[in-house]
């Protein structure tokens, strides 16, 4: 098995040189930390924290179906939040999409994210050994 780098319509890219959006390794798919930034030009959208939140979800539910996955296989999440009053709006929008019985999840509170957004989430999840495929 060999890390695969996926290239994926429905995740912003990198910000940087040597980041990725997510890859892949044997039935694992890792998503890297996903920003409320507009997939075309990256610029960050100026929406509430619920409308980020929103949006990263949103956008990983696309990435993850596109892989042959679900937002339902979701394994383990992780919720950066700039300030901690800010969870339990986040963690409604979470339960919107990953509904009564969530994977193993970690949220922190953060001094700063890129373009002073209020929001970062990054999953890991697994596919489904019958939906499995190159992507």
């Amino acid at each position: 098995m060999k890390k695969e780098i996926l290239s994926l319509k429905d995740l912003p890219k990198p910000l940087l040189p040597g980041y990725t959006g997510a890859t892949r390794f044997g039935d694992f798919v890792f998503l890297a930390g996903q920003l409320a930034t507009d997939l075309k030009t990256g610029k960050p959208m100026p929406v509430s924290v619920e409308e980020q939140a929103e949006i990263i979800f949103s956008r990983m539910k696309k990435a993850l179906k596109a892989c042959g996955s679900s937002i339902e296989n979701i394994m383990k999440i992780s919720i950066f939040v700039k300030d901690m009053k800010d969870f339990p709006k986040v963690a409604k929008v979470r339960e919107k999409y990953l509904g009564k019985n969530p994977p193993a999840s970690t949220a922190v509170q953060v001094a700063k994210l890129f373009y002073n957004l209020d929001v970062e989430i990054d999953a890991i999840a697994v596919i489904p050994k019958a939906k499995q495929s190159s992507v």
